[in-house]
């Protein structure tokens, strides 16, 4: 009857223990799904794209006449306003030519008051549609981009590109902020 009676409890117990993993495999079910649920609607809604393919020759033909375009706007880039702005600054070096053109440039590319310099996104009417086409990867998406902003300063080695970053960051404070022109304290002689 001992034998009987620890062998109804053990079943007992094996069953409680089977029910409470299938109740924790169904809540652990459950909440994933919830989790899905809630990451879908976050989700941006993937829009198709039409991918034109191009061979080499026309492709560096439209690589040169986006590099002219971005030239062109450079061309318009005023290195007076970098220069005041520079005068007014902390820097106390005076920055050659080719800086104060890469300083204004810079300070166009981080101005959030006007719009990007140069766009490889045009806006064209495919099939009845108005569509903003990549000249760059040769691709069309129905819903507007956002413009780019910042860049790369690729100077050669020993032209100043440390100097160009630093009176960048001197001229480009919040307002407010002041960054401070005071040399530091020399230490005390013993």
């Amino acid at each position: 009857a001992g034998t009987t009676r620890s062998r109804t409890a053990t079943r007992r117990r094996r069953r409680r223990r089977s029910r409470r993993r299938r109740l924790a495999a169904q809540q652990a079910a459950a909440a994933q799904q919830a989790w899905q649920q809630q990451l879908a609607w976050q989700q941006p809604v993937a829009q198709p794209v039409q991918v034109v393919k191009m061979d080499a020759a026309s492709c560096e033909r439209e690589l040169d006449a986006l590099f002219e375009k971005e030239l062109a706007l450079q061309g318009a880039i005023s290195t007076d306003a970098a220069a005041a702005a520079l005068s007014a600054s902390v820097v106390r070096s005076a920055l050659l030519p080719h800086q104060l053109q890469a300083l204004a440039w810079m300070m166009a590319q981080e101005d959030e008051a006007t719009p990007p310099p140069a766009s490889v996104y045009e806006r064209r009417l495919e099939k009845g549609q108005e569509v903003w086409f990549c000249t760059v990867t040769n691709s069309s998406t129905a819903v507007k981009p956002h413009g780019a902003r910042g860049g790369l300063l690729c100077d050669d080695m020993g032209l100043g590109k440390t100097l160009t970053t630093l009176a960048l960051i001197a001229v480009n404070q919040p307002d407010g902020v002041r960054l401070s022109g005071a040399a530091p304290a020399a230490p005390a002689a013993p």
